[in-house]
């Protein structure tokens, strides 16, 4: 009966033997790592697996279009290297026949999950590990499924929110793991940066591509890009009347208001200033 699986072991790709074949056949090594993985195949699906006997150069030579010469000289050199009388050598120790009943071999291994979780369950532990759980754990997973929620609301894109809400919390973690001490309020602060740049650049004519999915601006961590981080904010002072009378005295000479005058101070009463 022909199995439809079959091993490769981890360095097949790289086994020496391959270089050896290509220069005595004088063909690419890539060929010959092909050409070995049809001989596999049709050992795997032969009446007495292993043999290769069935193997047609022409068929091969289809399938991976190159001249049926090439596949001979590979197959050559092939013997008494990784062929030895059409069988292929080591199949019985890779292959072996235990790989056939997979399906029994999980069953066994599921069985095995079940005893083993049945033996460790102990109810009385397990009642008193949850009489002694305190409430701050779960206040605190709250209190981050709100702040995630709230950093998601802030994205400008609301699209796949659940993996949007998976890369945020992922985010947390890794800001978190760097001793970032609020990872909301940096997040908030990053997208305001960045949607800030973004409108900076359309207004001054530039390129500005579409809002990124969530989950793929928090997975890469662009939050992290310097461009993001939020320019100083500069205070506004709005003059009083008075001190816009006071520059404009300065500046241009202009009379100040007679209410400035102090009491009793004679007409065209004009401040001094050194």
């Amino acid at each position: 009966m022909s199995n439809p699986w079959l091993r490769l072991w981890t360095d097949m790709p790289t086994d020496p033997k391959w270089r050896t074949i290509a220069r005595l056949s004088g063909q690419p090594v890539a060929s010959v790592i092909a050409v070995y993985l049809f001989v596999l195949i049709n050992a795997s699906n032969a009446s007495e697996r292993g043999r290769t006997h069935n193997l047609i150069s022409e068929d091969i030579a289809s399938a991976l279009d190159v001249d049926t010469g090439d596949i001979d000289a590979i197959l050559a050199q092939m013997e008494g290297r990784v062929i030895k009388d059409g069988v292929v050598t080591g199949w019985s120790k890779r292959q072996p026949i235990r790989e056939d009943n997979a399906a029994e071999r999980a069953k066994a291994w599921r069985e095995r999950n079940r005893t083993q979780s049945n033996a460790s369950f102990d109810p009385e532990k397990s009642r008193l590990d949850t009489d002694t759980d305190t409430d701050t754990d779960t206040d605190t997973d709250t209190e981050q499924i709100k702040s995630i929620s709230r950093v998601y609301e802030a994205y400008p894109h609301k699209v796949g929110k659940g993996a949007a809400v998976k890369a945020i919390a992922k985010a947390f973690g890794s800001l978190r793991k760097r001793n970032e001490p609020n990872p909301e309020k940096f997040l908030l602060e990053r997208m305001e940066g960045w949607i800030e740049k973004r409108e900076r650049d359309r207004a001054a004519g530039k390129f500005v591509p579409e809002y990124p999915n969530p989950a793929t601006w928090f997975n890469q961590t662009r939050y992290d890009d310097e461009d993001n981080i939020p320019k100083p904010k500069r205070e506004i002072h709005v003059l009083t009347q008075r001190e816009l009378d006071e520059q404009n005295y300065r500046d241009f000479g202009s009379p100040p208001p007679e209410e400035w005058a102090p009491v009793g101070a004679p007409q065209g009463w004009v401040p001094c200033h050194n």
